[in-house]
């Protein structure tokens, strides 16, 4: 019997001994497997996401994360990006009746063209790369509530391409007023008084000189921003005072049409800058 027994324990030992082998020789293949066939499978995942989830189930490696929500939003992102460039439009129809029974329409329309137009003038007269006599003649002085041009108070004359020369020695009690007219007129020049006279430098058209002017065409374009808008909010103060004459939707669709024709003339005015910085920097 115990002959019996020794041999049914070699036996099991046998069988769980040969068991562990091949459990051992599956791990020793398994790992080679992975090693050799792990990189191939990542570079196949590059390629598809088919084989990436094939080999990632096969060799349960940690794999990057792939974030589709990520690429939605951006994809998104831009769509909404492009949206914004475009100019905005009344999402309504309004008629001029319309409009007219709540505010006066020419009279807006005439208010923001004037602001443009005034701009291109000041652009035209003030900002040139090559200073002249012609651009103070119609220079605005503002003296004891009148407004003069400089050409009506002073005797405008070049000297020499370097130097201009304005005498106010028949309205000598303007004079302050004129330097005052020319600093504020955007033109990047330096006059200096010498008794009634007034000698402005004429600079050089350097890089720096362009790229001054440039600057003064900037702040020209910002004030006539500025401008608009408080006609903007002039009509719409008034567009507010007939809520109790006109319906509510109708009230507040023209205050949309005011701030659209504000958006409409500001974008004028932008093409206007932008076309004279280009020319003052001479590009293209």
């Amino acid at each position: 019997m115990n002959v019996k027994r020794n041999v049914v324990s070699d036996i099991c030992l046998l069988i769980i001994a040969d068991v562990m082998y091949r459990i051992a020789i599956s791990r020793l293949l398994y790992q080679r497997f992975q090693l050799l066939f792990e990189p191939i499978c990542k570079r196949h995942l590059q390629q598809s996401l088919i084989d990436y989830g094939i080999c990632h189930q096969a060799l349960k490696f940690q794999a990057p994360m792939v974030s589709t929500l990520h690429i939605n939003q951006r994809r998104e992102y831009s769509k909404r990006a492009k949206k914004e460039t475009k100019s905005k439009k009344l999402k309504f129809e309004l008629r001029d009746e319309e409009v007219m029974n709540v505010i006066d329409v020419q009279q807006i329309n005439k208010h923001m063209h004037n602001i443009v137009d005034t701009l291109r003038e000041d652009y035209a007269k003030n900002l040139s790369l090559r200073t002249s006599t012609g651009v103070f003649d119609q220079l605005n002085v503002h003296f004891d509530g009148q407004v003069y041009t400089l050409n009506q108070i002073a005797q405008i004359t070049m000297k020499n391409p370097t130097l201009m020369i304005i005498n106010m020695g028949g309205f000598p009690q303007a004079l302050p007023a004129a330097l005052t007219a020319i600093h504020n007129a955007g033109m990047n020049l330096n006059p200096q008084q010498e008794g009634n006279t007034i000698y402005i430098p004429v600079p050089k058209v350097t890089r720096e000189h362009r790229e001054n002017l440039a600057k003064s065409a900037k702040a020209l374009y910002i004030k006539a921003k500025e401008r608009l808008r408080e006609v903007q909010n002039r009509y719409v103060k008034e567009a507010s005072k007939g809520k109790g004459a006109h319906s509510e939707d109708l009230v507040y669709n023209v205050k949309q049409w005011i701030q659209h024709q504000n958006e409409e003339f500001s974008q004028k005015a932008t093409e206007i800058m932008e076309a004279k910085q280009k020319e003052l920097l001479g590009t293209k």
